[in-house]
């Protein structure tokens, strides 16, 4: 979807409402502001100098040389304990937010900002026309001969790691959205490789979070287990608006670190399948 043709400015997100927001911040629970904006900066990737203070995120959010050329749509997730505890400290973080937006919209950029939050004077976000997420979707475990593990960390949560995930898009068969997913989260071009369908499925709940993602009332997702295997190693070109991170890891350390049981159980099936290939 062309974000240029999105409203800029800072807007709630009622229920529901499909937003596919570039980046997502979580600050739930959190009351102070230094710390929200540490978050803030950390999940738009702000460059070692950002100070995590109000003139600092002005500055970035404006600067043409962040996420150049596009229009970003920020969710920011979780405002209510700021908004309930410090209220004129969420004014001021919506105001630097609505600054921010108005000088790239003079450049000739956008920057949507939604917030889960009905702050005084914030409008609701409009309906999208892009599809809703379809609740199937494939995971792609992306290992080697010697059973190193691809890992990747999401953008929106630091600390999350996992395997190359994705929904299915349009009518496209499992094995495309395969194909197509671990080609725009790590620019490895799989029909060069031995792309497999494991034939497992996981039934899991969608975290609330992301829920407004999915058409209204949609609760569970279907997943499907693929393997990618690689001679070796290779150079990965990570998705910047998806992940911040990846790293390669024995099997045994990378479902370890993965935060998604299916994932985890996913790769701890390696072994077998290396012996039965």
């Amino acid at each position: 979807m062309d974000n240029t043709a999105l409203p800029s400015g800072v807007f709630l997100l009622p229920p529901n409402t499909t937003s596919h927001p570039t980046f997502t911040v979580d600050v739930s629970g959190m009351t102070e502001i230094g710390a929200i904006l540490e978050r803030i900066g950390t999940v738009l990737q702000f460059p070692d100098w950002y100070g995590a203070n109000f003139d600092a995120l002005m500055d970035c959010l404006s600067d043409p040389d962040w996420q150049p050329g596009s229009s970003p749509v920020i969710l920011v997730e979780g405002l209510r304990a700021l908004g309930e505890s410090k209220a004129a400290q969420l004014e001021t973080l919506l105001d630097v937010l609505r600054a921010a937006s108005d000088s790239r919209s003079e450049e000739g950029l956008g920057l949507s900002i939604l917030i889960d939050y009905p702050a005084t004077g914030v409008a609701n976000w409009p309906e999208i026309a892009k599809p809703a997420k379809q609740p199937v979707s494939v995971l792609v475990v992306i290992y080697t001969r010697n059973m190193d593990v691809l890992l990747l960390e999401r953008a929106a949560h630091p600390d999350l790691w996992q395997s190359v995930t994705g929904s299915r898009e349009g009518t496209e068969s499992l094995a495309e959205t395969a194909h197509r997913e671990v080609l725009e989260e790590t620019g490895i071009d799989s029909s060069q490789y031995t792309l497999t369908d494991w034939h497992i499925e996981n039934d899991y709940e969608i975290f609330p979070a992301w829920r407004h993602r999915y058409p209204a009332g949609v609760t569970r997702n279907n997943e499907h287990v693929f393997g990618l295997q690689l001679p070796d190693r290779v150079d990965i070109t990570i998705a910047p608006d998806e992940h911040r991170a990846c790293c390669w890891l024995p099997w045994q350390e990378a479902a370890e670190r993965c935060f998604s049981w299916s994932n985890r159980d996913a790769i701890r099936l390696l072994p077998a399948v290396a012996k039965a290939d």
